[in-house]
């Protein structure tokens, strides 16, 4: 059966958690016009392009034809865009009558350079869809009479008969109390909605801070929006009633940036007496004691803060500008309320000395000592930052940096990304030896974290010999250098198959790495 668009997400496995929301808006919305729409799902495609990339591309390029879809839209973002450009040569290799169309923050963020460079990607869609979306079918679907130009969309990055490469205005973003008017629930599986025990909520959108290392800012261009919290709570109530699920995660760069309206809503939630668990991304500078009380109360148990760096050197040089001793009693008091609290670190800024990063491991291993979910991640140079615009030039590749073995078909791929830099900064290196480095920092923490649960005497002994230095992790690394080279401990890659791999290592292997580091130091 034709239909007008096929939209394809890169979900992995049928859970919830791997649905897109953000293509789920559009199809629905699409779908309410009149449209034939339909989503695609990585793993409908029955084989995992962790596994077999080819069979992957085989299986999935066949089964989005098997649609008729006259346009193929692609969601974007760094981790797969060089699998969206891959299929969609594919595609129109198979079949030049269909459209592609690519959306998500990573089109949007290189939307000129792609239509420049791969004649197989037809548009580029940029902004929020909601804006967008039936605008653009209009135009390629509806549009016979040839009344509608691509210079009408706005939004829409194309070639002109000329082969020149355009972009329109964009449109001006969602307003604050932004209210969506349908719900999209009916496009997921059952079988899915019946296994999951927690629903993401598109609950606003936009950061108003402008951190070097961050993309957010260029694409919401710093318009921090809350979505109406009437039409939030239509939609937990919603959830709850249909499917039963009670968790929900609120999607937003930063719930908290406005505390007058979190009052709001947890205010208007206790009127409705809804009985919900939640978490929510927050920022230490936006939130205190007596607003973390008031959220607890209404249901909050978990909460997300980017920290970063444990240096205030470096805060300042990463427009972070976070207080970290006042940070720091954020999280203490998140922890005594019984929150799960996670805080993620960056390390390996272009700037970072090994001063400033002795001062975020030792943050690291006391916030982790003190209960705190920690994710590391290398620093990874992306589009839209300012930290692409100072040093993109000076990035470098090699099929051995260890982020990149983490990548999904980053080795079938390699001659596409390798030649496009300005296009795939995120998969390159700013190489310093400090960065090299800083490889076991995962495993090193772990082992510590190990110790002070199952070997105390000993963890008190690491502790006196100042187990938070860089001095010490490297005296860690050189104690273990020869179980590291084996292959067996994982080294830093994709943070959450990291954790997942070292919660997995034997308790015999921990044992072993902190009693070699123990010797190391009776020895000198």
């Amino acid at each position: 059966m034709m239909c007008d668009i096929c939209f394809v997400v890169p979900a992995l496995q049928p859970k919830l958690k791997e649905e897109s929301i953000g293509t789920l808006i559009l199809a629905k919305k699409a779908i309410i016009e009149g449209f034939k729409a339909q989503i695609v799902r990585y793993w409908e495609a029955k084989t995992s392009p962790k596994n077999d990339y080819n069979s992957f591309k085989y299986n999935i390029i066949n089964y989005i034809i098997s649609k008729q879809p006259k346009v193929v839209s692609f969601y974007c973002r760094c981790e797969e865009y060089h699998i969206c450009i891959d299929l969609a040569k594919e595609i129109k290799e198979k079949d030049e009558t269909i459209t592609i169309l690519f959306g998500g923050p990573q089109a949007e963020l290189v939307a000129k350079e792609t239509i420049k460079k791969f004649s197989w990607v037809d548009y580029v869609l940029c902004s929020e869809g909601e804006n967008t979306i039936v605008p653009i079918l209009n135009f390629l679907t509806r549009n016979k009479a040839g009344k509608i130009q691509a210079k009408d969309i706005p939004g829409l990055t194309y070639r002109d008969k000329r082969g020149d490469v355009l972009q329109n205005n964009f449109p001006e973003l969602l307003c604050d109390q932004y209210v969506r008017e349908y719900q999209y629930y009916d496009l997921i599986e059952s079988s899915i909605l019946e296994k999951a025990k927690s629903v993401q909520i598109d609950v606003g959108r936009g950061c108003p801070f402008a951190c070097t290392f961050c993309s957010t800012k260029t694409f919401w261009k710093r318009k921090f929006r809350l979505r109406s919290v009437d039409n939030i709570l239509d939609e937990i109530e919603y959830v709850i009633n249909t499917y039963g699920i009670t968790d929900f995660d609120f999607k937003h760069d930063l719930f908290t940036a406005n505390k007058r309206k979190v009052l709001d809503f947890c205010s208007a939630l206790r009127k409705r007496k809804l009985s919900i668990s939640w978490g929510c991304d927050s920022r230490l500078d936006t939130i205190d004691k007596n607003l973390i009380d008031i959220m607890c109360e209404c249901g909050m148990n978990r909460i997300f803060f980017g920290v970063e760096t444990g240096s205030e050197r470096m805060q300042k040089l990463i427009n972070k500008n976070l207080k970290l001793k006042s940070g720091v009693e954020v999280i203490s008091h998140c922890i005594t309320k019984g929150l799960h609290v996670t805080a993620s670190f960056i390390y390996g800024f272009p700037e970072e000395t090994e001063e400033d990063l002795s001062q975020t491991l030792k943050m690291i291993i006391e916030l982790h000592n003190n209960g705190c979910n920690i994710l590391t991640n290398m620093c990874h140079i992306m589009n839209g930052t300012d930290l692409y615009n100072r040093y993109g030039k000076s990035l470098v590749i090699t099929e051995n940096i260890s982020y990149n073995k983490s990548i999904i078909a980053f080795e079938e791929l390699y001659g596409l990304i390798s030649s496009n830099r300005d296009i795939f900064p995120n998969f390159y290196d700013y190489p310093t030896e400090l960065r090299k480095s800083m490889t076991y920092l995962d495993i090193y923490r772990f082992a510590l974290l190990y110790c002070k649960i199952h070997m105390p005497e000993i963890h008190l002994f690491l502790q006196a010999h100042n187990y938070g230095s860089l001095d010490m992790y490297k005296m860690f690394c050189n104690a273990n250098s020869d179980i590291i080279t084996e292959g067996d401990i994982p080294s830093n890659g994709d943070p959450n198959k990291m954790i997942s791999k070292m919660k997995r290592l034997p308790d015999l292997v921990y044992n072993q790495l902190i009693k070699n580091l123990v010797t190391l130091i009776n020895g000198k």
